[in-house]
C-alpha cells in the first residue's frame, strides 16, 4: 500500500528523550483520488485562464477600447484564453525592443513602419508568410502598396492593421468665420495654401498676440516628406541606398525653405514648434478651435468623430498642397501586427495577429 510518511513519538521507560519513527498515512481509494484531482483542476480552470496573451500598441484611450473589443472576440472563440491589450504612448519602440531582448515580450505587437528595418535586421520578428493560408488571412483584400511595406522579398513580417494617406484636416467653421475659402477637392498649390494659412492666423482681440494659427508645423518625416514629393523631389534615389542629390536636391531644398518660412517669415505656425521638445499644444490647439489645419492621418479619426458628434468641430479633409507644376502626391503611413521571434504561444499569437 502506498501513502505519505509522517512521524510519531515513543517515550523510554525512564521517561527519557523522545525520538521520531515513521508511520504510514493511508492514501484515499483510487476512484476518490481521481474525483478530488478532477475537482481541483476544474476549480483552477474556472479561476484562471490557461493562457494569457498580451497585445502591445500605442493606442489612445478611444482606440484602446476598440482594440480590447477585438481581443475579447478572439478570447470568446478560444476557450481558456484571455487577451490583454496594453498601450505605451512614449518611447514605444525602445521599450518594445527591451522587452523582447529581456525575454519577456508581448505575444503580439503593433510594428510601426519606420521600425521595420531595425526589427527585421535584428531578427526580432517572425516571418508570417508560411502561416498566411493557415490562419485564413486574405492578402488580396489589402492594397498591394500596403502589403509591400511589410514584405522583404517573399517574407512577410506583419499583418497590416491599417493605413492612411497623409492629409490636412481643416476646421470648416473657422475657415467660414474668418472668410477663408475652402481648399478645392483637386488640391491647392503652395501659393493657395499660404494664402489660406495667412488668412487663418489672426489676433482677434487686438492685444498683440495671435489667437488663431494656421497649422501644426510638419516636423515628423512622414509629415514633411509628402511636401517634398508634391514639389517633384525625393529624399532617396530609386534604389533607396543613398540620399546625395535627392535630400539635398533643388526640389527638397525648396520644400524645406517653404516649410521653414511658414514659421520664420509668415508666422502662421507657433515658433515653439521649432524647439527640440516640440509644442505640447500642437494637436490640442486644433481641437480647441484655435488652429485652422492639422497635418495628420486617420489615427485622429476617433477623436475627430467624437468632437464632430458633439458639434465642437466641423471637419473638412484636403490633400497636401503641391508646388506649382508638380504632381499631387502624399505618403502612405501604415502599421501592422507582428509576432516576436521569442514568443511563447506562437500559434495563438499568429492567429491573434491575423485577426487584429
Amino acid at each position: 500500500m502506498t501513502g505519505t510518511t509522517g512521524t510519531t513519538g515513543t517515550t523510554g521507560a525512564a521517561g527519557g528523550t523522545t525520538r521520531s519513527v515513521p508511520f504510514l498515512l493511508s492514501a484515499p481509494p483510487a476512484p476518490l483520488l481521481f474525483i478530488v484531482v478532477l475537482l481541483l483542476a476544474c476549480s483552477r480552470s474556472n479561476d484562471q485562464p490557461a493562457v494569457t496573451l498580451r497585445v502591445l500598441n500605442w493606442a489612445s484611450d478611444l482606440e484602446l477600447s476598440g482594440e480590447q473589443r477585438i481581443a475579447d472576440r478572439f478570447a470568446a472563440s478560444h476557450p481558456g484564453v484571455r487577451v490583454i491589450v496594453e498601450s505605451i504612448t512614449s518611447n514605444y519602440g525602445e521599450k518594445l525592443a527591451t522587452s523582447i531582448a529581456s525575454g519577456a515580450p508581448p505575444d503580439v505587437f503593433l510594428l510601426d513602419s519606420p521600425d521595420i528595418p531595425a526589427f527585421v535586421d535584428r531578427g526580432l520578428v517572425i516571418d508570417l508568410s508560411p502561416y498566411v493560408g493557415r490562419v485564413g488571412y486574405d492578402t488580396a483584400a489589402v492594397f498591394p502598396q500596403v502589403m509591400e511595406i511589410f514584405r522583404r522579398g517573399p517574407q512577410l513580417f506583419a499583418f497590416p492593421k491599417g493605413f492612411t494617406p497623409l492629409v490636412i484636416f481643416y476646421n470648416r467653421k473657422l475657415f467660414r468665420e474668418l472668410g477663408v475659402p475652402f481648399p478645392a477637392d483637386t488640391g491647392w498649390t503652395w501659393e493657395g495654401f499660404l494664402a489660406a494659412a495667412r488668412g487663418l492666423t489672426r489676433d482677434l482681440d487686438g492685444d498683440g498676440r495671435v489667437d488663431t494659427y494656421a497649422l501644426n508645423f510638419p516636423r515628423q518625416l512622414y509629415e514633411w516628406v509628402s511636401f517634398v514629393w508634391s514639389a517633384g523631389g525625393d529624399i532617396l534615389d530609386p534604389s533607396g541606398t543613398h540620399s546625395v542629390g535627392y535630400l539635398d536636391g533643388p526640389e527638397a531644398v525648396a520644400t524645406f525653405e517653404f516649410l521653414t518660412s511658414l514659421v520664420t517669415t509668415y508666422h502662421v505656425a507657433p515658433p515653439v514648434q521649432f524647439l527640440e521638445t516640440g509644442d505640447a499644444m500642437r494637436i490640442a490647439r486644433f481641437y480647441l478651435g484655435r488652429q485652422g489645419m492639422l497635418v495628420s492621418g486617420h489615427w485622429q479619426m476617433p477623436r475627430l468623430v467624437d468632437y464632430a458628434r458633439r458639434g465642437d468641430l466641423e471637419i473638412g479633409i484636403a490633400p497636401v498642397p503641391r508646388r506649382d507644376g508638380a504632381p499631387l502626391q502624399t505618403a502612405v503611413y501604415a502599421s501592422g501586427w507582428a509576432v516576436p521571434a521569442n514568443v511563447r504561444h506562437k500559434r495563438l499569437a499568429i492567429e491573434l495577429a491575423a485577426l487584429e
